[in-house]
């Protein structure tokens, strides 16, 4: 068996919305931002995230855009096709756990990670 585990600490970039499958399952996708420096320079990366039934309903309680979080869970990828036919691939994280982290500071400071940053 392979080790697939993510440790992430990031923003919400977008407000969160919770979600009900047809089977009544509770989902919530959504997108976290951090930066990576790299010598002098500093770059902000997104990771598509979706958690599922008591995470997806506990996210969208307490968190919103712009709040810090740790969240663990595994990285898994995927393929499907669009409305044209062209086959498209996503990479995103099934969230396992949730942390808080931060503080009212970071909050503040958090204003760099609003939606017109996303690069996609």
């Amino acid at each position: 068996k392979m080790l697939n585990n993510m440790i992430l600490q990031g923003r919400f970039v977008k407000d969160l919305e919770l979600k009900y499958t047809k089977n009544d399952t509770a989902v919530c996708s959504f997108v976290l931002a951090w930066s990576e420096k790299y010598g002098e320079k500093e770059q902000t990366l997104f990771l598509n995230c979706v958690a599922y039934k008591n995470n997806a309903e506990f996210i969208t309680k307490y968190f919103k855009k712009g709040d810090m979080v740790a969240i663990e869970g595994k990285l898994i990828s995927r393929s499907y096709e669009d409305k044209e036919g062209q086959k498209k691939y996503v990479t995103e994280l099934i969230v396992d756990r949730v942390h808080f982290c931060g503080n009212k500071k970071d909050k503040e400071e958090a204003k760099e990670y609003i939606e017109e940053d996303l690069p996609f």
